[in-house]
């Protein structure tokens, strides 16, 4: 069933990500990174862009709970790097030129270039070999990249803010669960399992850039009208300018449905992404699942959606 709402496109949203077919965290409760990180202390690394980094500030106070928060430059970075016991989030781009990773400049932005966010542990003699360790390793707590013009054809910044709750949630769950083993099975068992029983009660919000052509993958559209016949609780597909409006006035009564692709150019073996239902008033995640076999959002994963929240 369908409301009409003033000024918003309706029909009838899906997601997620960053981390295609990868993980956003592949560091386990019983790993000794995910050790320090409970008994650490986490910094946020400015850039030199201060637009962005209003944007960063808010974001974090507003999305970032399992661990305070403490700003510092790029210049401050240099003496607390050094320690182990802290951590840092951060976002990174590849420099051109040397084809390094280094934080995220003015320039970059400028030209939307697409950037990573990263949390990682310190540990380092140099600020700069904090950045080179990249986007995985022994030291990278979670990591998700973002495209600019990917985003732009959808709900833009946002996605990025839906990443970074994503994250926040994901290392939230492994503490207070105590999660050793199959990290992305677990977490997606344990996010879904206690929260999607409140979409009973929600307007699914669907971008309407998924069901307008506006992504092809395969010539088809990510979501086809008549898969949703099988979602029998409140929907709307809303233009995507209107996500942010809705997000702001939300007090508890929208989910919003989103695919992470981090890329323009869509490559089914990489970034098939999962689906991720997102509340912008609790600022968590209430379903999440792999979106295996294409990104389609097809009748079946509809039917899986709605087993789910019928079972709780």
């Amino acid at each position: 069933m369908t409301n009409a709402l003033p000024g918003i496109m309706l029909c009838f949203f899906l997601l997620m990500p960053g981390l295609s077919s990868g993980q956003l965290v592949t560091k386990t409760y019983s790993s000794s990174v995910m050790k320090a990180f409970v008994k650490g202390q986490t910094f946020a690394v400015l850039t030199e862009d201060e637009n962005f980094n209003t944007w960063f500030r808010a974001t974090l106070d507003k999305q970032w709970t399992v661990s305070p928060v403490q700003f510092i430059t790029i210049t401050q970075l240099d003496s607390q790097v050094i320690s182990d016991k802290n951590f840092f989030i951060y976002t990174q781009a590849k420099d051109e030129k040397t084809g390094l990773f280094r934080l995220v400049t003015s320039d970059d932005l400028t030209k939307n270039k697409e950037y990573f966010f990263v949390c990682a542990q310190g540990g380092y003699k140099q600020a700069k070999l904090l950045f080179s360790a990249g986007t995985s390793g022994s030291k990278i707590l979670g990591s998700f990249r973002y495209g600019p013009d990917r985003a732009a054809l959808t709900a833009g910044i946002i996605e990025n803010e839906i990443m970074i709750a994503l994250l926040n949630q994901s290392l939230q769950t492994i503490i207070e669960q105590k999660i050793r083993t199959e990290i992305k099975d677990s977490l997606k068992w344990a996010m879904s399992d206690e929260n999607v029983k409140l979409l009973r009660d929600k307007t699914l919000l669907i971008n309407y850039a998924y069901t307008d052509g506006s992504i092809l993958v395969e010539d088809e559209v990510l979501i086809a009208e008549k898969a949703l016949f099988d979602y029998p609780y409140e929907y709307l597909v809303i233009a995507k300018d209107s996500v942010q409006i809705l997000f702001d006035a939300s007090s508890g009564e929208y989910a919003y449905l989103f695919f992470y692709f981090p890329t323009a150019k869509i490559k089914l073996e990489e970034d098939c992404g999962d689906i991720i239902i997102y509340d912008p008033f609790l600022k968590k995640v209430l379903y999440y699942e792999d979106n295996m076999n294409g990104p389609w959002l097809e009748k079946w994963k509809i039917k899986q959606l709605v087993s789910a929240i019928k079972r709780k």
